[in-house]
């Protein structure tokens, strides 16, 4: 119950009499070992090349079944692209996820969200 005091105290400023809240507020209390990790894994560069890599493969592939689709004139989907589609899909689910789980809420209010 101190620590739950601790944060709704604040610090007082020099010469006043009110009240502002410290930077404590913020800060998490230290995060599980799984937590670490997966902020860490979020995080990295690598983690974002990747999915940067599958985007450009996933629109790679639409490009190649669209060409299919054009020059076959079949309304049949075959089995490697609908696999692939189901692939890309959970793949960038699990990224979204992912990042949810790191940034939290934040991940909705970062700087470039505005755009996506």
């Amino acid at each position: 119950t101190s620590q739950f005091l601790t944060r709704f105290q604040g610090n007082k400023k020099p010469g006043t009499n009110t009240m502002v809240r410290s930077r404590s507020w913020f800060v998490r209390a230290k995060l599980p070992p799984w937590r670490a990790r997966l902020n860490h894994l979020v995080k990295h560069q690598a983690f974002d090349w990747v999915f940067c890599a599958l985007i450009l493969l996933n629109g790679l592939m639409v490009g190649a079944q669209t060409d299919y689709a054009a020059r076959s004139h079949s309304a049949v989907t075959p089995m490697p692209f609908c696999v692939l589609d189901v692939l890309f899909c959970l793949s960038f689910t699990v990224e979204l996820v992912l990042r949810v789980l790191v940034f939290r809420c934040g991940f909705f209010c970062q700087a470039g969200c505005a755009w996506d």
